[in-house]
């Protein structure tokens, strides 16, 4: 295995560790946000993102490592627009 390959499986494995990570954010988000439909929709669109990051990240090892990071920010996003709309509270 050439430096270059071993390289990149390190790239995709630690950029999938980290859905780990945001998957806690996901799940705790019931907390928050009502269950039908938002958390709903926010886990669909959350597991959506973890199958194109996936599928991505096997010609783009690098997309592996942008995935978590796009995924915590629509989260964020998500629930504070959902506070300063709806009035979601903990």
């Amino acid at each position: 295995m050439t430096e270059q390959t071993r390289g990149r499986r390190l790239g995709r494995s630690a950029g999938l560790a980290l859905f780990a990570v945001v998957a806690f954010f996901y799940l705790a988000s019931g907390l928050v946000v009502p269950t039908w439909p938002w958390l709903v929709i926010l886990n669909a669109i959350g597991a959506f993102g973890v199958v194109v990051t996936v599928k991505l990240s096997s010609d783009r090892w690098w997309m592996a490592l942008v995935g978590p990071f796009t995924l915590v920010a629509f989260w964020y996003l998500y629930v504070n627009l959902g506070d300063a709309l709806f009035g979601w509270t903990a």
